[in-house]
């Protein structure tokens, strides 16, 4: 079957992947090079992607239509229908600003508990600033605790504790 993870950075795939226990991976991606390198990823062995001889024999699978034939389904990852309001990974953890418009949190905890050490907050203030300058989050900052802080060159995201 396929999981959908939905919009996703590269790194978030490969962890879905282990997650999931998926054989396979796949993604369209978007690069922030130079045009050209823009693609596909794809990968069977868990944090490989496939090499030049792996993409010519999916090449003359898909231009021969060379396909396997059989049943399957396909889940999404949006049981909880939940929103993604942040991402964000580095090597050793995850955050992940959720809007929970239906109350599911505590269903996500439980589904979540025992594979990962899990830290809730609950109550949550998410700003976000278009061109923004320093002055800007001085006055939004005002008083509040800051959980996450993420920064692109025109836009700020900030999240506080209610």
């Amino acid at each position: 079957y396929i999981e959908d993870i939905g919009l996703s950075l590269s790194p978030m795939v490969y962890f879905a992947q282990f997650n999931l226990n998926a054989d396979a991976v796949a993604m369209v991606t978007a690069s922030h090079n130079e045009n050209g390198w823009t693609g596909v990823k794809m990968g069977i062995k868990k944090g490989l992607t496939h090499a030049p001889e792996e993409m010519s024999e999916l090449k003359d699978i898909t231009l021969h239509n060379k396909f396997k034939s059989g049943n399957g389904d396909f889940k999404k990852i949006d049981d909880f229908k939940m929103k993604v309001d942040i991402i964000q990974n580095s090597a050793i953890s995850f955050s992940i600003c959720l809007f929970d418009k239906y109350n599911q949190i505590d269903n996500l905890i439980k589904s979540l508990e025992g594979k990962f050490k899990i830290e809730v907050y609950k109550n949550i203030s998410l700003y976000t600033i278009r061109h923004f300058d320093e002055q800007a989050i001085k006055v939004v900052s005002k008083g509040k605790k800051l959980l996450l802080e993420q920064r692109s060159e025109k836009t700020v995201k900030l999240i506080f504790k209610n």
